[in-house]
């Protein structure tokens, strides 16, 4: 009988699972979580192997166990695949009855794999690289693991971090060599399995690279500047050579309260998201390395935005019409799709002199009150936006009013 995560270890005359052999080592102990043979190798060297039973799903195996001479002897003359190999008890196979994960272990009494360690991240220090990673708030589990490589280095044997244990949360790597870069995996375990490592995406890994510590906190950012745009704006602060973060927050009551946009921001620029238009922000920045923070930078205050003046000035209107009534009259226009507002004026003189009706009017028709009813009118409108005016457009003569 084989719990889920049980390490068994066999050994053999002259076991080879390594070089031109690495076939007959992926058929027979690489396969994973399979059904048929539900074993991962977990370490193989001189002339044995250690694997774990892992299934999928509860039941009775028969687990293939070969071994493989290297050479032709006396024993073996033929070499090859699957030609000469030696059970340890003189069968072909080992059977064994194999809890699965997750259902099948709570049907013998054992907890389903821990999840993957959320939140992993790898900190340099001084000859040392500390992990940390998320509570996960699962009290079975029973500790933690890790596996480290480095430059021409292959990926470790898993490591047991002593004394972890459910509430373990970091773990402090030493004896590193600064200015070596390190690359690590995580995983939790319980009593019944080793969990999936971490991390679960690309790259896979998390790493980072001892170095002996600053002397000093990093110089305090010397100039902050703030572009505003539609939405978002962008502060970009001078790079200083010893930070290896920073720390921004930002304030739209003019320093009364913060709010955090970012710690341990890698960048000299961020780009703050959903801001508010209308408010006047202030970005505050200060510098971080392992010795600690530089003094806060404010910037100066990023006034609210305002969308850029159009290119040019609007289109002239194309036409005006005119309608009469008793004692006013309306004049309408196309609306110009670039134009803010217009400027209306009028004659009852043909043209010799103008009255204003309305400046910055914002729509394309007009309501003159109080006409004069046996007087002819000329309306006169120019489009405006930022970028200044269009040409006048002079409505044709709007003749007397004549009831009924």
């Amino acid at each position: 009988y084989a719990t889920n995560g049980t390490d068994l270890t066999r050994s053999w005359v002259k076991l080879d699972l390594s070089g031109a052999n690495t076939n007959l080592a992926a058929h027979d102990h690489k396969r994973g979580l399979t059904q048929d043979m539900p074993v991962q190798v977990v370490e193989q060297h001189g002339d044995s192997v250690t694997f774990r039973v892992y299934a999928v799903v509860a039941g009775t195996y028969d687990i293939p166990i070969h071994a493989y001479r290297p050479a032709p002897d006396a024993d073996c003359p033929t070499q090859g695949p699957l030609r000469c190999w030696t059970p340890p008890d003189g069968s072909l196979t080992e059977t064994y009855i194999v809890a699965s994960t997750a259902n099948a272990n709570a049907a013998v009494g054992l907890p389903a794999p821990p999840a993957a360690p959320s939140g992993l991240t790898a900190s340099p220090g001084d000859e040392s690289v500390t992990l940390t990673w998320n509570d996960p708030s699962d009290p079975i589990i029973s500790g933690y693991e890790y596996q480290m490589r480095w430059a021409g280095v292959a990926w470790g044997q898993w490591t047991a971090i002593p004394d972890s244990g459910a509430t373990t949360t970091s773990h402090t790597l030493t004896g590193l060599t600064n200015g070596t870069e390190y690359r690590f995996h995580l995983r939790a375990v319980n009593a019944g399995a080793t969990g999936t490592a971490a991390p679960t995406a690309s790259p896979w890994y998390v790493s980072a690279t001892p170095q002996v510590p600053p002397d000093a906190p990093p110089a305090t950012p010397s100039t902050i500047t703030v572009t505003r745009a539609d939405g978002t704006l962008t502060a970009t602060w001078p790079a200083i050579d010893t930070a290896t973060s920073h720390h921004i927050t930002y304030s739209t009551n003019n320093g009364t309260s913060w709010h955090l946009a970012a710690i341990n921001h890698p960048d000299n620029t961020i780009t703050i998201n959903n801001a508010t238009n209308t408010a006047t922000y202030i970005i505050a920045v200060r510098a971080h390395n392992a010795a600690g923070y530089s003094g806060w930078r404010n910037s100066p205050p990023a006034p609210p935005y305002e969308p850029p003046p159009p290119a040019t000035p609007p289109a002239t209107p194309s036409a005006i019409t005119v309608t009469r009534a008793d004692g006013t009259l309306t004049a309408t226009w196309p609306a110009i799709d670039t134009a803010t507002s217009h400027h209306i004026t009028y004659s009852t003189n043909n043209g010799t002199s103008w009255h204003l009706a309305a400046i910055n009017h914002p729509d394309n028709t007009i309501t003159i009150n109080n006409a004069t009813n046996t007087a002819t009118y000329i309306i006169a409108v120019r489009a405006h936006n930022a970028a200044g005016y269009s040409g006048w457009r002079n409505s044709p003569p709007a003749p007397p009013y004549e009831p009924g």
